[in-house]
């Protein structure tokens, strides 16, 4: 139940505390700072010892308490989702609500910080007594911005919803715009110095000191309203006003507290007051410092500087937030268990011994009986004594990161037993690197987010908000493969879901991409959902999470390349392809690259027998049935490493049983006309030039035969840890003078270079192999090759991928499929045009975070959390071989503007552009307007948080519904050549038909009047313009872009939202109020028209050029603000923007 403070009640007493003063313990401290938590039910204090100390609920329960800095006092604090900011004399530090510290960040400019607010941004202002005004980045612990000031410093900062106020020294509030921090306000109120002022919906108050008293507190309140930017009449006070605050719970009602104890409630809007005024009961000799108001309004919190604090309440029972989030409180101490006197049972040794003086215990046992037993220490870790140096008589050595600090754990059948079906790894253990990271949505929609520093390459990630994003790292293992990049880039067809076609388009995307923007694979998605194969092999995943939780992910992964290789070797080998061969219509690059010719030969046990001949792309490994292996993880019969000494069974052995292969299976005899047991035979004919291998890592069986190999290889020893390689986010203190091999910060060098992991055991993974196919089919594969060996037939295969999967085991439904890639030097010419020669070039490809890794890396085994599903090995000459085979012809042709079929059977539809002729195809250079619509398929998911503000946990998912582009030269400039409707088969959630124009229907084939095309096809004459060079204009077009699914070079790009804006402010004007400001025009009346904006961005870029040919850009952009803030960004006559 919310209870409000009443409007003309009292507060009563509640509860005091004396606050902690921390290990000042000789000193008495007063409180310098109170403030009341936003998310939770919890009041802080920071006092002048810079102590900070938390009381929860009403009866101030001491919750934590900890030390900020040495020396200086604590003079704001600040609470949100993220924990509490404290901020001292030249220090900012951020703690957990528990205490524990997260960053504490100290500069040149933090010198006499007085106070800080949060922005709508997501940024901290800081302000003191110095002409800067300082924005910090808590993501990134950073300072992002300075602001000089032209007033007296900044002592106190309020926030309200269009204004950050700051109050200097000299009694002058200035109000800034949250944005770009310029003065749209300012209020000269006290003459001599201002005290305090809190602002709430249209008010703003101030208490200060006046000259009109020989320097004495002023006795009026000064009261502005923030419509009319204007003093109202003041509030004469009964007492010295020191501090002020607004009660939440009302627009207009706030508390006014004097240095003596006195407090009154008051309401700006009123003309009389009520008189009623209370009282602090202070000690002899003390005066209030803080004062603080809950969010509720239900309770005042003061304190003085004897360090007492005084909760006062509205009722009996208070809450400081109306919708609190639950405190974490540490786990109870459970009680001593009672005994019965007549217990034999139970051992008296459960409850704590109790005090005795010099009595004997039956329990004591006679020294002669008692002997010492020392249990030997444990062996050193060999990777310890590896890095050993020694200086005089002590040795060094770095952390390897196997286990904390101090700890030295034992196994003992105790901490054992029953942990067969749990794992022993945490989150925390597992590299950050590895993990999903969940971006802020908020930041993404805003374009704030920095995708950039969580990718360490230079090659172009992929985005994992999108719904079945799972295969991303699937598709950067198809991309690295260089010939079947370039043979899908040179592939085109007339299918509307063509995958082969999307991935085309995507991989197109990757290459013009920088690193610093992932790709959405939106498109290639779409039409993966349209597969039936997709649907009927469970490879769209669903979005409920109860059903994810049921997925299989290894097996997941595999089904999906399985898919995938069948599904492009299908369309490269259409007729109407670009990649059809016609000499060979049934092979394809894949077929080359990974296809493998078997033969199967049946023998059934009446003597008939028959051959079967196909090709197929992954191998499964089949491992071999034994119970040594199925009983591996069995407590009470687990192997030991020499009852398996006997049992290793090298990886190329297992490749080569389940190449060739013998079994019985059941299979139909034409003989016997039924199903029998059958004798079969599979034998190869031939190798592929990329083999790619299922690890079959999905079933137990196979799960128990690897684990039981790496304790061969390995011993005893257990899995090696991995170090978190990845820069974190705190800064090391030492910088790139840092000598540590285990330390966790971050550092400038880590960047572009790859601190080596530990020493790992022998991997069972081999990194190459080399395999020889006999003309009678006999199969030979070694993993290493004497070098006095003169046979030629062998041929050398190299690691190139290795596919996991990540999963968390706290989280059950989110496991995460990463690839381990080997990046050819022709990549890094793709993108920096230069080779690095000599370099193994592994890198990690995690959705949008990319990391190089070392070769150890690779071949790391570690199955409590990674469990690898696909290992790929390719010929060491596979470049050499497909030499002829990597050129890249772009398909697309203007041929493409002859397909303007119109799918809608509905009604008769109306023509509203007029085609290209063959003599305006575009060239480059040319100015084309563009403008798209979009429609919402998938709702944004919202959360509210207790302090208000609402929080994207789930982006919506667009399609675009209307695509124009217009002539921007020539006779018939002006004038549409394309106005497309894209038809949809997915179920629309919101048409938006406000801000887009689309009604139901107008995208359905047999209902709609409108010229309806298929998204490929508009693409397709988007993508020639781009690929021809022309320059692009349009209002808000990065957006437009990438719903569509397009990367357009930067150089052709023209968007009005730029032009027009001013470099002072970030607020970007809106395509209706240039209009009306520039052109005289009022577009986007009712709904908005694509072709209508596309002509108005046309007409603005037009009279860009003009202003700038007269050099009036930046006076214009000038006015234009100035009429924007005049008229509150509203055209004359109408209530919206």
């Amino acid at each position: 139940m919310v209870i409000n403070a009443p409007p003309g009640g009292e507060y009563a007493f509640l509860s005091t505390v004396i606050s902690d003063f921390g290990s000042n313990v000789s000193t008495q401290l007063g409180v310098s700072a109170l403030a009341f938590d936003n998310m939770e039910e919890l009041l802080w204090m920071g006092n002048t010892g810079s102590h900070v100390t938390s009381y929860y609920g009403y009866t101030l329960q001491k919750y934590t308490s900890f030390q900020v800095h040495s020396v200086n006092d604590i003079r704001s604090l600040l609470t949100a989702d993220f924990g509490l900011l404290s901020l001292t004399q030249n220090t900012l530090r951020l703690n957990i609500r528990r205490g524990l510290t997260l960053f504490t960040h100290s500069s040149e400019l933090l010198k006499d910080m007085q106070a800080m607010t949060i922005l709508p941004s997501g940024l901290v202002l800081i302000g003191g007594q110095q002409k800067q005004l300082i924005e910090f980045d808590l993501e990134r612990i950073k300072q992002v911005r300075i602001t000089d000031i032209e007033e007296d410093g900044c002592v106190i900062i309020r926030k309200h919803p269009k204004f950050v106020c700051c109050g200097d020294i000299a009694g002058k509030i200035t109000l800034r715009d949250p944005n770009s921090l310029k003065i749209a306000h300012s209020f000269s109120t006290h003459s001599v110095t201002l005290s305090d002022f809190d602002v709430h919906g249209n008010y703003l108050v101030s208490c200060g000191y006046s000259n009109r008293h020989l320097y004495v507190p002023d006795r009026f309140l000064m009261v502005y309203d923030l419509r009319m930017m204007r003093a109202i009449m003041p509030i004469q006070m009964v007492f010295s006003p020191y501090l002020l605050r607004f009660v939440p719970a009302f627009s207009s009602r706030f508390c006014v507290v004097s240095q003596t104890g006195q407090f009154q409630l008051l309401d700006a809007s009123a003309s009389l007051q009520t008189p009623f005024i209370q009282n602090v009961d202070l000690a002899t000799g003390t005066s209030i410092t803080s004062f603080d108001i809950s969010n509720s309004g239900q309770a005042l919190a003061f304190a003085d500087d004897a360090g007492i604090i005084y909760l006062y309440g509205a009722s009996d029972e208070v809450v400081f937030n109306n919708f609190s989030q639950p405190t974490e409180f540490a786990d109870p101490v459970d009680p001593a268990r009672p005994l019965s006197f007549n217990d034999i049972i139970t051992p008296y040794s459960i409850n704590p011994m109790p005090a005795y003086r010099d009595d004997k215990l039956l329990a004591d046992i006679p020294a002669e009986l008692c002997k010492k037993a020392y249990r030997l220490p444990k062996p050193i870790d060999p990777a310890i004594l590896s890095n050993m140096r020694m200086v005089g008589n002590i040795c060094y050595a770095p952390n390897p990161g196997a286990k904390g600090r101090n700890q030295m754990p034992y196994a003992s059948p105790e901490n054992t037993k029953g942990s067969k079906n749990k794992s022993n790894t945490s989150s925390s253990e597992i590299p950050s690197r590895y993990l999903t990271i969940e971006p802020n949505y908020n930041k993404v929609s805003l374009d704030e987010y920095d995708f950039g520093r969580h990718n360490h390459s230079p090659f172009a990630s992929l985005d994992s908000t999108l719904p079945n994003s799972y295969a991303n790292n699937l598709i950067q293992t198809l991309y690295y493969i260089l010939p079947l990049r370039a043979t899908v880039l040179n592939h085109l067809c007339r299918r509307e879901f063509c995958l082969t076609c999307e991935l085309a388009f995507l991989f197109h995307m990757i290459d013009e991409s920088s690193f610093q923007n992932p790709c959405q694979a939106t498109n290639f998605l779409r039409a993966f959902r349209q597969m039936p194969k997709a649907s009927a092999l469970t490879l769209v995943l669903p979005e409920d999470d109860d059903l994810r939780r049921k997925v299989n992910f290894p097996s997941l992964a595999q089904s999906w390349w399985r898919f995938i290789l069948h599904q492009l070797h299908s369309e490269l080998s259409s007729p109407d392809a670009t990649t059809y061969n016609k000499e060979s219509p049934s092979t394809s690059i894949i077929t080359e690259l990974f296809g493998i010719h078997e033969k199967s030969s049946y023998t059934c046990k009446c003597g008939h027998a028959w051959e079967e001949e196909k090709m197929k792309y992954p191998t499964t490994l089949l491992h071999p049935d034994n119970s040594k292996y199925n009983n591996f993880n069995k407590e009470d019969k687990a192997p030991t490493n020499n009852e398996l000494q006997n049992e290793n069974y090298p990886f190329q052995e297992l490749l080569k049983k389940s190449l060739n292969m013998e079994q019985n299976m059941s299979a139909y005899c034409d003989k016997c006309n039924k199903f029998q047991y059958v004798a079969q035979k599979r034998q190869i004919e031939s190798l592929p030039d990329i083999l790619s291998i299922n690890s079959a890592l999905d079933q137990e069986k196979g799960l128990k035969f690897w684990k039981a190999q790496v304790a061969i290889l390995g011993g005893n020893n257990g899995p090696n840890k991995l170090l978190d390689l990845a820069p974190a986010k705190k800064p090391c203190r030492y910088g790139n003078k840092c000598t540590r091999a285990d330390c966790k910060f971050c550092h400038e060098k880590d960047k572009c270079s790859i601190v080596p992991p530990q020493e790992i055991n022998m991997p069972y993974l081999p990194m190459k192999m080399f395999m020889k196919l006999d003309v009678d089919g006999k199969l030979d594969i070694l993993v290493e090759k004497n070098p006095d060996d003169s046979d030629d037939s062998y041929i050398e295969y190299g690691l190139m991928t290795v596919v996991s999967v990540v999963r968390k085991p706290d989280e059950l439904g989110k496991d995460n499929i990463v690839a381990i890639i080997k990046v050819d030097g022709d990549y890094f010419k793709l993108k920096s045009k230069e080779e690095i020669p000599d370099k193994d070039n592994w890198y990690l490809f995690n959705h949008f975070c990319i990391s190089p890794i070392p070769t150890d890396e690779v071949v790391h085994m570690d199955f409590n959390w990674k469990t690898p599903v696909m290992i790929m090995y390719s010929r060491m000459d596979l470049l050499k071989k497909y030499e002829n085979k990597l050129k890249i012809v772009n398909p697309i042709t203007a041929e493409v503007f002859q397909d303007d079929r119109n799918l809608a059977r509905g009604h008769r539809s109306s023509i509203t552009f007029t085609p290209l002729s063959a003599d305006e195809m575009p060239k480059k250079g040319n100015i084309v307007a563009v403008d798209a619509e979009f429609v919402t398929l998938n709702q944004a998911e919202t959360e509210f948080r207790s302090d208000g503000t609402r929080a994207t946990i789930k982006p919506p998912q667009r399609s675009v519904a209307r695509i124009t582009c217009i002539r921007g030269s020539g006779l018939l400039e002006g004038q549409p050549f394309l106005d497309d409707y894209i038809a949809t088969q997915d179920q629309v959630a919101d048409y938006m038909t406000k801000f887009s124009g689309i009604q139901p229907g107008d995208l359905d084939i047999t209902m709609s009047s409108k010229h309806l095309t298929t998204l490929k096809s508009t693409y397709l004459k988007l993508r020639f313009l781009i690929d021809t060079g022309v320059v692009f204009v349009g209002h808000g077009l990065k957006n437009d872009f990438r719903v569509i699914n397009l990367v357009v070079p930067q150089d052709q790009v023209i968007d009005t939202v730029l032009l027009f804006q001013s470099p002072h402010f970030k607020r970007m004007v809106s395509l209706r109020f240039l209009a009306w400001h520039f052109l005289g025009e009022k577009i986007q009346s009712e709904t908005h028209d694509s072709i209508e904006d596309a002509k108005t961005a046309l007409q603005l870029y037009r009279k860009f050029e003009e202003l700038k040919s007269l050099r009036r850009v930046e006076s214009s952009v000038n006015e234009l603000y100035d009429a924007g803030r005049n008229c509150g960004w509203k055209l004359p006559g109408t209530e919206e923007e």
